[in-house]
């Protein structure tokens, strides 16, 4: 299966970059982003693990950092809703 990201899912990723090679440095930006796509791939291959939520959404915890893939399975693959951060603003993307 493939995976899309949301605009809005895609701007969330590149601004928590952008927030670890600030705060964090290079190594753990790139570690951050690693993770992510790691964990999106692995999704892609098996949609159904993630936790279902409101119906249409799932959830799955980004290993090693506080943020969460909200997806919808699609009938091509996966869609990336929001990398959301898990302590700020809980359920925030629920109208996307």
């Amino acid at each position: 299966m493939r995976y899309v990201f949301t605009p809005a899912a895609q701007q969330e990723l590149i601004d928590a970059v952008r927030w670890y090679l600030g705060e964090a440095g290079t190594v753990t930006a790139e570690r951050f982003e690693s993770a992510v796509y790691r964990a999106v791939r692995f999704l892609a291959r098996m949609p159904r693990l993630g936790t279902s939520v409101y119906r249409r959404f799932r959830l799955w915890s980004v290993k090693d950092f506080p943020y969460t893939l909200v997806y919808r399975i699609e009938a091509e693959g996966i869609s990336v809703i929001a990398l959301a951060h898990q302590s700020r603003a809980p359920g925030y993307w629920r109208k996307r």
